[in-house]
């Protein structure tokens, strides 16, 4: 029999041929046996709750043989165990079980044994809304690594990655070490694909800190597999999809994140195709920039366009944007992408400013590239070669780069020294993330478009005010993104958002468009009143 679900929130399950026993130092007798005399000291409080919910069902029910995965504090740090209950007509006994399939020796993080029971309730926890991801971490070239630095420097990685990643994920979330050099992490309260891709490059990133290149992970990257999924999955499908598309990311070069589609069963036929459109646009010049409009809330006035990329290389249906970036770290050529858009980006602005002097352009920049020491050069060099002012190009830059706060604060200062902007986009609001901007000091952020969205219903200004307010009271630039209804709009200007983007203003728009018809478009944008 199982035990009720809402005892605990670890998964229970009757083990019939339990094995790994040992000799039971408590027996008593069912009638009058008090539940806390079973229990082991230590345990985790709710777990304690769930131990003497299942002695009791134990001393009512027997013969009864049920296993519970429990967390013990021990030192300061976390194991887990197997507390068996056993119960016969002499009475109830417990024995509580070491598995080094529990908790990894070297790095003390959950084992192999733990996966399936935590997978499981992530996905019990999971809705419609909010999906769960699984997400598998492997150390590239790990064998090189030992080679190179002995076994002791490969231990020394090992419990350092394990340490950081449960530093980044915090207690939300599942960090875990499957053995070898892969760690596992399982996500909740995901939005869907996207954000589970995103936070797998964020785990990532980790390898690229201050921190990371004085340490063990000095020159070593991760490869990441992703797979996503909602209360219909079960986690060996999740397990076996996120190994799968590690293989398919440390196969395809290394130091990349690969989703599974879970909906077609395999690493897709389009994401493969997408990959090729993208080398063979590359090579034609086929790559062209689509800019999206910002206006100022209080007048309606065009202060920056959003460079959004496009494939121009055939008929077929285009690849959004953020396809386009996929493909780019799938096949490695991330940097060549940015280069191109960047190039493009400056000899379009620069034509812009004869008659908008003082219009920005803002480009999406991955975390890596930001990090990329020669990304000042590449901007000099490429305004420098149009006669453009840095002062009109802006770059927006994921809210990753505030987990190293001393390495984004010098990368901000040395942009921003150029008169280059920086904002934080897909912003979420979190007090965290709140204090790090105040600290931080960027241009601007721009919301998440998910609470804009969050405006058409109910609660949502009560969401979204308190981090408009919070930002705009400390004279941080706030754009709103993705703003469709002139409901959104009004919420928005009365909270006091300095800026809007949407397509209840203009639809994105290349710039052979703009550069031929630019002077109109600054008049004949239209503005809800």
């Amino acid at each position: 029999m199982d035990l009720p679900r809402n005892t605990s929130k670890w998964d229970r399950r009757v083990n019939a041929a339990a094995g790994r026993l040992r000799a039971s130092d408590r027996v008593v007798d069912a009638e009058g046996a008090r539940p806390t005399s079973l229990i082991p000291a230590g345990l985790a409080a709710e777990d304690v709750v769930a131990a003497e919910a299942l002695i009791r069902v134990a001393s009512i029910n027997h013969p009864f043989e049920a296993t519970l995965l429990v967390r013990r504090h021990q030192g300061g740090d976390t194991a887990y165990f197997r507390l068996l209950v056993r119960s016969d007509a002499e009475g109830v006994q417990s024995d509580l079980i070491e598995d080094t399939a529990l908790t990894d020796p070297l790095t003390a993080l959950p084992g192999r044994g733990v996966l399936s029971d935590q997978i499981r309730t992530a996905i019990e926890k999971s809705t419609p809304e909010q999906s769960v991801a699984v997400i598998l971490l492997g150390i590239d070239r790990f064998r090189a690594v030992n080679e190179a630095r002995g076994y002791h420097g490969g231990d020394e990685l090992l419990q350092w990655l394990g340490w950081t990643l449960q530093r980044r994920v915090g207690d939300t979330d599942f960090v875990g070490r499957l053995g070898g050099d892969e760690f596992v992490v399982i996500a909740t309260g995901l939005r869907g694909e996207d954000d589970a891709y995103a936070f797998a490059d964020a785990l990532r990133a980790c390898m690229t800190t201050r921190e990371a290149a004085a340490g063990p992970a000095n020159g070593v990257t991760l490869s990441a597999g992703v797979a996503v999924g909602d209360a219909n999955r079960s986690p060996d499908e999740l397990l076996l999809e996120a190994d799968k598309a590690l293989a398919v990311a440390k196969r395809d070069g290394r130091d990349r994140t690969q989703l599974y589609d879970a909906r077609l069963g395999h690493i897709t036929q389009q994401r493969i195709n997408a990959d090729e459109r993208l080398r063979r646009a590359l090579e034609a010049g086929a790559i062209d920039n689509n800019y999206q409009p910002i206006l100022e809330t209080a007048t309606g006035t065009i202060v920056a366009m959003e460079t959004l990329v496009r494939l121009a290389d055939d008929n077929q249906l285009p690849l959004r944007p953020f396809e386009i970036l996929r493909a780019a770290k799938d096949t490695g050529l991330l940097g060549q992408v940015d280069m191109h858009v960047l190039t493009q980006a400056c000899t379009t602005i620069a034509h812009w400013a004869t008659f908008a002097p003082e219009l920005v352009l803002t480009l999406n920049l991955h975390t890596k590239q930001f990090r990329d020491p020669k990304l000042t050069m590449a901007v000099a060099h490429a305004t420098k070669r149009v006669g453009l002012s840095t002062e009109n190009l802006g770059f927006e830059v994921d809210q990753s780069i505030l987990a190293d706060m001393n390495e984004a604060f010098e990368i901000t200062r040395r942009l921003q020294g150029m008169g280059v902007k920086i904002y934080i986009e897909a912003f979420q609001g979190s007090a965290g993330a709140i204090k790090k901007v105040k600290d931080l000091r960027p241009d601007g952020v721009k919301l998440d478009r998910l609470l804009v969205a969050a405006l058409d219903e109910p609660w949502g200004s009560a969401l979204v005010e308190p981090i408009v307010r919070a930002l705009v009271e400390d004279d941080i630039e706030v754009t709103a993104v993705g703003v469709a209804t002139h409901a959104q709009l009004d919420q928005l200007r009365e909270m006091g958002c300095h800026r809007v983007q949407g397509y209840l203003f203009a639809p994105m728009l290349s710039g052979l468009e703009r550069t031929a018809g630019g002077a109109r478009l600054f008049v004949f944008v239209p503005f809800p009143r």
